[in-house]
């Protein structure tokens, strides 16, 4: 993944142990221009709508590529690369479209939840 800039903050969760993850979270806020009415169609009269997106990673960051520097000032974007991912979650308007956590045993793809049965199996 690319951040913008120099972050000082992420190179010190550079080389971390396994347990020791690194949470980032990702902010979106979306506008949706010809809403879709109840059967699906764009409706051009319709107000727009303001759709939030938040995406959420935890793993251990491995490798730091920092962009070019002139003067004070970043002149490309900083590579991180992230390796053992126990936890990736998306959300869109609070509803959890995709998640994936390693530590809860959850895999979510398109909000459909594959591990619940599974998951009240091993506890009842």
């Amino acid at each position: 993944m690319s951040v913008n800039g120099v972050h000082e903050d992420l190179k010190t969760r550079f080389g971390r142990e396994p347990g020791d993850w690194t949470t980032i979270a990702y902010y979106e806020a979306l506008l949706n221009v010809f809403p879709a009415n109840s059967t699906g169609e764009a409706n051009a009269s319709a107000s727009p709508q303001l759709k939030g997106r938040t995406v959420i990673l935890k793993g251990l960051l491995n490798n730091f590529e920092q962009g070019g520097v002139k003067g004070q000032k970043s002149t490309a974007a900083t590579r991180l690369r992230w390796s053992s991912i126990v936890l990736y979650q998306d959300m869109m308007d609070g509803k959890v479209i995709h998640k994936f956590d390693i530590q809860n045993n959850t895999l979510i793809i398109n909000g459909v939840n594959y591990t619940a049965e599974f998951n009240n199996l091993i506890s009842a």
